[in-house]
């Protein structure tokens, strides 16, 4: 839980061996992304959906 260097705050939640698998962000200027990591680090899904 904490600040990043662009002023995002973030929560990370982990599994047992310690690698990431939930991150919860808010940018400074207010936009909120939920995703979740498989084992190896790559996002899984996110919310809102990433635009392309």
């Amino acid at each position: 839980m904490g600040y990043d260097d662009t002023n995002t705050s973030q929560v990370v939640l982990c599994d047992a061996k310690g690698k990431p698998r939930i991150k919860m962000f808010v940018t400074a200027d207010g936009q909120a992304e939920l995703q979740f990591l498989a084992a190896s680090g790559k996002v899984t899904a996110a919310f809102p959906v990433p635009k392309k």
